[in-house]
């Protein structure tokens, strides 16, 4: 029932029903069509694929195969277009010119696989390859109204321009830039930094941290940049004395044990000892001594390992589990308040001398 409609080729426009002013030539062409008005398929396949759409031209084999619904494309090329499943305002021009597989609208894609995979609606390629947006020749984003012209470009005549316009990469020294104005002036100059930075593009140096400056003292191996009060300047990771051994009590050259104080578990690794790390100092062993209760001074600690006030540690006995202090005397004196009977003290205590 429709009318003022032409069909050239087997199943052209086999669908129609009461659709008007659509024109199909080629096997398949229009195939499907069963909604729309004033549509151009000519050539095989073309827009065999859609089912509603209006004021749509394709010509070329397989130009806009795939394409369900969609208004007013200008397709023109072979397989433009093809595979995407909808899409309206569009442009395309060349052989597979936006072929793909994303709905598009509002695009136009003008070459030799031109916008080939494009995703995004509202864009522009004038290309002849299946280049990206990045490298076409020229590409533009209608929804952005930005444009971008891989190439270099000459202009013959005058150039009017409404805003600014910005040229980077210009040559001299540092990075330059050229500025035409709205008034037509143009200017040259560097890019030059600020800030914690200084010099100009791409030679740029650090010459400070949030507003505080940095040392120019070239750093030695292994060390980290500290503040002074003044500077960030190169310094020792850690000023710390880290390289002290264990200090066996009784041994030769090392306090002496006092008041019959002895190791309990002799030559097994656990005689009394002491080291310091840095600003701790660790004192660890087992010992024991018969006699009555009371506190008595196990040994004296030489300078440099003393604490800067007394510290009291409270302990328990391994054997009868009877609790018992431990006294680090600021004049080095260890004290030890013991039990009556013998009784077995092991321990492993630390304190800051700083």
């Amino acid at each position: 029932t429709g009318t003022n409609n032409t069909a050239v080729g087997k199943y052209s426009l086999y669908r129609i029903n009461t659709e008007a002013e659509n024109t199909a030539v080629g096997t398949n062409s229009l195939w499907n069509l069963t909604t729309g008005d004033d549509n151009v398929g000519i050539g095989d396949d073309a827009l065999s694929s859609m089912t509603s759409g209006s004021a749509n031209v394709a010509l070329g084999e397989n130009v806009g195969t795939g394409m369900s619904s969609g208004n007013n494309n200008v397709l023109v090329g072979r397989q433009s277009f093809m595979g995407r499943p909808s899409g309206s305002n569009n442009v395309g021009l060349g052989y597979e010119a936006g072929i793909g597989s994303d709905a598009i609208s509002g695009s136009v894609f003008v070459g030799y696989r031109a916008g080939f995979f494009e995703s995004s609606s509202n864009r522009l390629y004038i290309e002849n390859s299946n280049t990206n947006g990045s490298n076409a020749l020229i590409y533009g984003e209608f929804d952005n109204d930005s444009i971008r012209l891989n190439a270099n470009t000459y202009v013959k005549n005058d150039l009017t321009v409404g805003n600014d316009v910005l040229f980077e990469n210009l040559s001299g020294s540092g990075t330059r830039m050229a500025i035409i104005n709205d008034n037509g002036n143009l200017s040259t100059q560097t890019l030059a930094s600020g800030g914690d930075l200084s010099g100009n593009f791409p030679n740029l140096s650090v010459q400070g941290i949030r507003g505080n400056p940095i040392s120019a003292t070239t750093p030695s191996v292994d060390q980290v940049l500290k503040w002074d009060g003044t500077n960030w300047s190169p310094q020792a990771d850690n000023t710390e004395d880290l390289s002290d051994t264990w200090h066996s009590v009784g041994s030769a050259g090392e306090p002496a044990f006092q008041n019959s104080w002895v190791n309990t578990f002799a030559n097994i690794d656990y005689d009394l000892m002491f080291k310091k790390v840095g600003s701790v100092v660790w004192i660890r062993g087992a010992v024991q001594k018969s006699g009555a209760s009371g506190t008595t001074t196990l040994f004296t600690l030489p300078a440099g390992y003393r604490p800067g006030k007394n510290t009291n540690v409270r302990q328990l006995s391994i054997v009868f589990s009877n609790p018992y202090e431990i006294v680090i005397y600021s004049n080095g004196n260890v004290d030890l308040q013991k039990g009556g009977g013998m009784h077995v003290y092991t321990f492993e205590i630390s304190y800051r001398i700083d």
